[in-house]
């Protein structure tokens, strides 16, 4: 099997277009959290958005993107437990789909500070979400 390479700079250009892509519009970039099975792509989530974080910034640190929320812990709309994450551009749009979970793995798009269940009125601390 041959793997497919880029180089470093390739990869910094791919990292600068999705970091200018998730951040570019008239709103705000953001992070929202929900319990049950993904949806697919930009489909309707059919379970319960946990809770939402603005996102403040997004900075490529050694060949990944690492997004941080402007607020940390953010508060529970919904009680549950996340399973999935969604990102929502600044314009507005889908962005991003993948897995929510207490420690990085294959498919985890946001780590967890702390493993649920999370209860409505309570406060969720969002670790990290890198993009690599």
């Amino acid at each position: 099997m041959i793997e497919i390479e880029i180089s470093a700079a390739h990869n910094a250009a791919r990292l600068a277009g999705s970091r200018a892509a998730l951040l570019s519009g008239s709103g705000q970039a953001v992070i929202r959290l929900y319990d049950g099975d993904p949806a697919s792509g930009g489909d309707t989530p059919t379970g319960n958005m946990i809770a939402e974080a603005a996102i403040a910034a997004a900075e490529i640190v050694g060949g990944q993107l690492v997004v941080t929320v402007s607020a940390t812990p953010i508060i529970v709309m919904y009680t549950g437990t996340p399973t999935w994450a969604r990102f929502i551009g600044a314009d507005g749009n889908w962005w991003m789909n993948g897995l929510a979970a207490d420690a990085p793995g294959p498919g985890v798009l946001v780590v967890l500070a702390t493993p649920g269940p999370y209860y409505l009125g309570g406060r969720i601390a969002i670790d990290s979400a890198v993009i690599g």
